[in-house]
Parts: structure tokens; sequence; C-alpha cells
């Protein structure tokens, strides 16, 4: 609810159809408790059942206001939201909406997220704050699993690679369904919302880059020199706001020109900043 409410204030209406996935899903999942709690097949005459599939459609309605880009229109259907929302309260004791609050408001660490806490604490094996929300999923996970990735990536370019040359690029972010990965689908980390990692094939030429939004839905523009020949690779740093988990997504840049060999292979457990 509070982020439903934050996208309406902020009017990143695009966003709510990630919170309607995860609402239906979890409203799913409570409709088949109450059934196996009563021991009986939910009827739609039933109380708690219907105030979750009210509750439900209300989310689906401002979920549809939202993707018409209607201001006014989420607005009310976000007050008629609250309302059943506060409604739906009444059928859980106030020790199990005390324990789903605090779930509500864990944090973890962007690239540790088995590490949870307080918001802002700081994770113990980076020292990163906890600034990103524990997103619950959809699926049943084995202990200890995390959802699979859910962003695919490519990129074209204008020209073929050339060494020194200026390339113009174009990025393409894609659900796993094919549908566009939009900016407001993304969790600004660092600053940005997409950090592209980019390096040749040999490893010596390394580039990191911020794309800017196309007019186009999912297409991402970013330039670079290249100093080395060959395909570079590619590395889409993003975390979707759907699971709240950081993800690499990897790409290609195809080249014309064959690549160097592979150098300085040595392993290197050790590293020196500022003389020491």
């Amino acid at each position: 609810m509070d982020r439903l409410q934050e996208y309406v204030d902020t009017k990143a209406l695009s966003s709510i159809h990630n919170d309607d996935i995860l609402s239906s899903s979890a409203v799913s999942i409570l409709l088949v408790l109450l059934d196996e709690n009563t021991k009986r097949t939910l009827s739609p005459n039933d109380e708690a059942g219907a105030a979750l599939l009210g509750f439900s459609r209300q989310v689906a309605a401002l979920h549809a206001a939202g993707d018409a880009f209607d201001q006014l229109g989420s607005e009310a259907e976000l007050r008629k939201l609250v309302s059943l929302f506060s409604d739906l309260q009444k059928f859980y004791s106030p020790e199990v909406l005390d324990a789903a609050r605090n779930l509500a408001n864990r944090f973890c660490c962007p690239m540790h997220p088995e590490v949870t806490g307080k918001k802002n604490a700081l994770c113990d094996k980076c020292g990163m704050p906890l600034d990103t929300f524990v997103r619950l999923s959809p699926f049943v996970l084995p202990e200890g699993a995390r959802p699979a990735k859910i962003v695919k990536a490519s990129v074209n370019t204008n020209e073929p690679l050339q060494v020194g040359v200026r390339t113009n690029a174009r990025l393409y972010l894609t659900n796993l369904l094919g549908e566009p990965i939009l900016a407001t689908d993304l969790r600004e980390v660092h600053t940005q919302k997409i950090h592209l990692l980019i390096v040749d094939k040999s490893l010596s030429d390394y580039h990191h880059e911020h794309p800017d939004q196309t007019g186009k839905p999912g297409q991402y523009d970013f330039s670079f020199t290249p100093q080395k020949p060959g395909p570079y690779h590619v590395w889409a740093d993003v975390q979707p706001y759907l699971t709240g988990l950081q993800e690499y997504v990897p790409a290609l840049i195809e080249a014309a020109t064959s690549s160097e060999r592979l150098a300085g292979t040595t392993e290197k457990l050790t590293a020196a900043t500022n003389g020491r």
C-alpha cells in the first residue's frame, strides 16, 4: 500500500503494474489459507473471501487507471483502495498485522539480498546501506534460492565498431515475455537506473556508461569509444522493482574485426590504492 501510494503521489503510474502482480499472488495465497482453515470451499458470500477479492479487483482498477496515465482517475481509485484495505484488516488479529508490518519494513543490501534489516543499516558483507525493499516472491522457491532473472538485453549500433571512433548504440531491455522494460520498472541505484559495464574480450578496455531513455519504451541510447578491436561484452546492471534484486544482464556488441588475445591472466588477490 505504501508503494502504491508513492506511485500515485509521484505520478509514476506505470510502476503500479509491478505491485498488482504481487498483490494478486498474495490474495490468491490468502484465499487458499482461508480455504484450508475452514476445511471447505469458499463461496463468494464468505465475508473475508469477498473482502480479499474486492481488494484485488480494486488494485486492478487502479492498475487500469495507471496504464491510461490518468492521474485524477488513479487518485480516485487509490482512495477507494485505502478504504478497502482498512476494512480488510478487521479479519486479522493485531498480532498478525504487527508481524505483517514488520515484514513489510524489511530492507536488504542491493548487492547481497540475503542480508536484511532496518532501513539504512549497513550490510555486514560490503558495508552498503540496506536501502532495497525486501520483495515477496510470487513463486515458491527452495530455501536460499533466488528468483530467476526477469530482464533480457540486446544492443545495436549505428555503425560497426571502429577503434578510436565514437560509437552510438541503443540498448533494448525486455522482460521474459518480450515486453519492454520501462525506466519506471527499474529502481535507481547509485543515482542511476541503468549502469552499463562494457569491456572488450581482451579485458583491457573498460567503459561505464549510463544510457538515456528514448521516445520508445524499453529503448535506451548510449555511446562510447572502443580502444580495442573486436566485439565488446556488455552487462546492464539493473534492479527491477518487481523482484527488488540486482541483475547483471549480458549482451554482446558485434564487430567486423577480431579481438586481441586475453592478456594478463596471472591471478592477483591483492590491489594497491594510493600507493598502498
